[in-house]
C-alpha cells in the first residue's frame, strides 16, 4: 500500500484499541516502505486532555488505565516534515519554525498502514539534535523509567530501543537517510495549501 503525494494520512498514536493522538498529515512522498509527510500551524489535532497540563505522571496512568479522553489542539509555530517507516523502531522529524530549526527522533512501535493512517504508538524517549547535527540531546528519559516501572515497557521492548538508539545516534553521526534530504526539509505550505484535517474514521479504531 502506497499513498499519493498531496493526499491526507492520519499519523496516529494506539493504545489498547483507541487514539491516544492523531495528526493529519499531507503526504509528499511515499516509497512504499517509508512516507514522508507535513504538517504545520493550523493544523488542527487530537491530544489527550492531561498532555495540556503536563502532568506526566498523572497520563501515564491515564494511558495504562485506559480511562484518558482526547480533545482538539491546533498546532503552533513549526512546520514538521516526518519520515514514517525509516526503521521500525523509529520516525523522524524536522521541526522548522521561524527563528530556529531542529530534528527529533521518536522512538515507537512500529508502523501500521491503514487505507489513509499510519499507526504505532510513542515509547516515550526521545532524542533531540541540532539542525547541524552537532548537539544530541536525549529527552524524557525519566518518563521512560516511569514507563519501565509501570510496566507499559517490558524487557523485550527495553531491548529493541536500546538497539534502535544506537541506529538513530549511527544515522545522525553519518549523515544518511533522512538527514541527508536537503529537499523535503526545506517544503513549506503554499498560500493556497489547504490544512489537512482529520476525517471521523481517523478519529477511532473500528
Amino acid at each position: 500500500m502506497t499513498f499519493t503525494p498531496g493526499t491526507t494520512v492520519a499519523w496516529r498514536n494506539v493504545f489498547g484499541g483507541r487514539v491516544w493522538s492523531a495528526i493529519p498529515c499531507r503526504v509528499l512522498q511515499d516509497t512504499g516502505t517509508v512516507v514522508t509527510v507535513a504538517h504545520w500551524p493550523g493544523v488542527s489535532c487530537l491530544v489527550p486532555e492531561l498532555w495540556r497540563s503536563g502532568e506526566r505522571g498523572a497520563l501515564l496512568r491515564d494511558l495504562i488505565s485506559g480511562e484518558w479522553r482526547v480533545s482538539p489542539f491546533v498546532w503552533q509555530s513549526t512546520t514538521v516534515i516526518s519520515w514514517l517507516g525509516v526503521d521500525p523502531d523509529f520516525s523522524i522529524h524536522f521541526y522548522r519554525g521561524s527563528n530556529r530549526s531542529w530534528w527529533y527522533v521518536n522512538f515507537q512501535l512500529p508502523c501500521v498502514r491503514g487505507a489513509a493512517t499510519v499507526d504505532t504508538f510513542d515509547l516515550l524517549v526521545d532524542l533531540v539534535l541540532s539542525a547541524d547535527l552537532a548537539e544530541v540531546t536525549w529527552k524524557d528519559e525519566d518518563e521512560y523509567a516511569d514507563g519501565r516501572r509501570l510496566g507499559l515497557i517490558d524487557s523485550a521492548t527495553h531491548a529493541r530501543v536500546s538497539l534502535a538508539r544506537d541506529r538513530a545516534l549511527n544515522m545522525a553521526r553519518t549523515g544518511v537517510g533522512p538527514f541527508a534530504d536537503t529537499v523535503w526539509r526545506e517544503w513549506s505550505p503554499t498560500s493556497d495549501c489547504s490544512l489537512p484535517t482529520l476525517t471521523a474514521g481517523s478519529r477511532s479504531i473500528p
